[in-house]
């Protein structure tokens, strides 16, 4: 199973980047996003705009739920 959703960056603060999902809210799966600028390499600007996907490790585990 696989989820995915767009988001564009809305803010950045000291530590952080906040991105926020676009579409209508109440189809929304994250809504907003916190990532480390530390996860980022030194001097990378992060990016305008993200695709997150999430994936099941298990497969068989999801289909039997």
């Amino acid at each position: 199973m696989e989820i995915q959703c767009e988001m564009t960056l809305e803010k950045e603060t000291k530590g952080a980047v906040r991105y926020e999902e676009k579409g209508e809210p109440e189809k929304q799966i994250f809504r907003t996003l916190y990532i480390r600028k530390t996860a980022f390499p030194k001097g990378v600007t992060p990016p305008k705009e993200i695709q997150v996907t999430v994936e099941s490790l298990s497969t068989a585990k999801a289909e039997s739920v």
